[in-house]
């Protein structure tokens, strides 16, 4: 390889590792938000039980914290998906240059890949697209669940 081309190599994997990083960080951060707010949430809980009557503030907070962490799982799983797009641009990228560089002879065969591709691609990107939508149904049945209740004990008389 001539140094052209280790140079451009080198550039467009150094974006992917950068957009990856960007990804593992958002998911970590995701994880810590929501181990926070699952902690409050769980506070509220058991400070309630004591009440004969939950105070408004108490009633207020554990809709405010399951509405905050799906608004925050969405943000979340948005800023995921822009980093594999933006990773899916720079492979495109990386192809067009690779292939100016074969035209011009300054490439040979044996430059590897800018990213895995297949099975494993898909594989990579697994948990950080389905952790936040397990986030997202965890806070909707505790938002849901309360109007569940009232619904079947009231309406339809279970």
């Amino acid at each position: 390889m001539g140094t052209s081309v280790e140079h451009y190599y080198k550039l467009f994997r150094d974006q992917i590792v950068h957009e990856d990083n960007l990804i593992n960080n958002r998911t970590n951060w995701l994880l810590a938000a929501q181990g926070l707010l699952f902690a409050a949430f769980g506070v509220l809980v058991n400070t309630s039980k004591g009440f004969s009557q939950v105070p408004s503030r108490v009633k207020l907070l554990m809709n405010v914290i399951p509405a905050v962490g799906i608004f925050v799982t969405i943000v979340t799983l948005l800023s995921v998906l822009g980093a594999v797009i933006a990773m899916g641009d720079i492979v495109r990228e990386w192809e067009k240059t690779k292939n100016k560089l074969k035209g011009e002879g300054e490439i040979d065969a044996n430059i590897p890949p800018i990213q895995c591709k297949g099975i494993s691609k898909r594989l990579g990107f697994v948990a950080p697209f389905f952790i936040p939508g397990i986030f997202i149904v965890a806070w909707f049945v505790i938002l849901i669940y309360p109007l569940m209740c009232y619904f079947y004990r009231c309406v339809v008389g279970l």
